[in-house]
């Protein structure tokens, strides 16, 4: 995992998320969240409700010039205006929000809205891997079917991320997601699209590097989240 890694989250048994970098929990905010097995990505969390959400704490103090955001989900339902998978400020759009416009894809930067509208829009109970990515490298999205293997690619010109707040937020109270989300990556690192579309040839890497890249019994949330990881994913991937 890359030092610019600093969220890796999954979904757990229960309403939760948990850090695979540092073993900490997400903190249910606002209600109760839906959790569900969906067979093609594993445990999932619906925030079905505009006043629920996931709270994570925000443990760096750091104004990044750069960030990709990264969500394993299926629509739960047709996308209609705003649906917000993850902020870096929790309960604002100051910060960085992406989500959907009208089901295609968004970046709420700094309380600008950048939709990438050359990407159709999604469709209910299909998953989905997507990257949002910006900061020096320009805005790039793509949007991976993992039914199909389809993809989806867009590039937008450059925005500096906002400053991130004390805590980030999986799902956004004010809108719901409308997803039941697997898997959640944040890292002050931005990637190209180049970068991105060979990620999207192994997506859970992130979150479960293969043997042959970590030592056997190898576990992400044995490390400090203070402390520069020794291993790198393949292209500096986040």
């Amino acid at each position: 995992m890359a030092k610019g890694a600093r969220y890796a989250g999954i979904a757990a048994p229960g309403v939760a998320f948990i850090n695979l970098l540092n073993g900490s929990r997400s903190v249910p905010t606002g209600g109760t969240p839906t959790t569900s097995i969906q067979g093609s990505i594993g445990q999932s969390i619906l925030h079905n409700s505009s006043s629920i959400y996931n709270n994570v704490p925000n443990t760096y103090s750091e104004s990044p010039a750069a960030i990709t955001i990264a969500v394993i989900f299926v629509p739960a339902a047709a996308f209609s205006g705003h649906n917000f998978l993850f902020s870096t400020v929790s309960g604002s759009v100051t910060g960085t929000t992406v989500g959907f416009l009208s089901g295609q894809p968004e970046i709420y930067n700094n309380s600008s809205d950048h939709v990438f509208s050359s990407i159709p829009a999604l469709s209910v109970g299909v998953p989905y891997f997507i990257v949002y990515s910006l900061g020096n490298i320009g805005q790039n999205v793509i949007v991976l079917n993992l039914y199909s293997g389809n993809i989806k690619t867009q590039s937008l010109a450059n925005t500096v991320p906002g400053t991130p707040g004390s805590t980030w937020s999986i799902g956004y109270n004010g809108d719901s997601d409308n997803a039941y989300i697997s898997a959640v990556a944040y890292s002050v690192n931005g990637l190209s699209l180049i970068q991105i579309l060979n990620w999207a040839k192994s997506p859970w890497d992130y979150w479960f590097p293969p043997s042959s890249i970590y030592p056997p019994n190898f576990r992400l949330r044995n490390i400090p989240n203070n402390k520069a990881f020794a291993f790198t994913l393949p292209l500096g991937f986040m």
